[in-house]
This record gives C-alpha cells, sequence and structure tokens, in this order.
C-alpha cells in the first residue's frame, strides 16, 4: 500500500508540475482517496466504510494542486501593484 501512496502522490505532483516542498499534502490526499476506493482485499468493499461503518463522503474530492489566488497583504504592496498573485491551490478538507 505504500507503493502505492508514494507512486500516487509522484503522479499528482508531476501531473501539476508542483515542486517536492507539496509532497506532505500530496501524500496526505492519496490517502484520502485510496480509502475511499473499493479494494479487491476488502471483497470490493470501500476501506473508509469498513472501518467507520458509515458512508463515504465524495462531495470534497477536487482536482490537486489547482490555480489559486493569493491575497497580498497592503504592507507588501504599494497602491498601483495587484491586490492578488497566482499560486497553488491544496485544499485537504
Amino acid at each position: 500500500m505504500m507503493r502505492t501512496i508514494v507512486e500516487m502522490t509522484k503522479a499528482m505532483l508531476f501531473h501539476q508540475n508542483m515542486g517536492r516542498e507539496w509532497w506532505g499534502p500530496a501524500a496526505t490526499y492519496a490517502a484520502y482517496i485510496i480509502a475511499r476506493l473499493p479494494t479487491r482485499a476488502l471483497d470490493y468493499e470501500i476501506p473508509y466504510e469498513a472501518w467507520t461503518g458509515r458512508r463515504a463522503d465524495y462531495s470534497l474530492l477536487h482536482p490537486f494542486g489547482v490555480t489559486a489566488w493569493v491575497h497580498v497583504p497592503d504592507g507588501l504592496r504599494t497602491k498601483l501593484d495587484s491586490k492578488a498573485t497566482k499560486g497553488l491551490g491544496v485544499r485537504l478538507w
């Protein structure tokens, strides 16, 4: 399972052209996704549902590393500078 998480993490980072500093959030999100997929080891049950007894909520799934706008505080910009800069959004829950 660790190899699956590592491979999925690498794929997410390479796909979004993200650096190694995003390794932690990417691995966490990979594990989150894997826990909500059916597995043959549990006769195609979902691990999250088998562990908690509750149905998995898929509304929190989203693309990893999407474009986000980051606010620039007043003290770090002048009157004519942009109030936001383009960055990467990583929402884990």
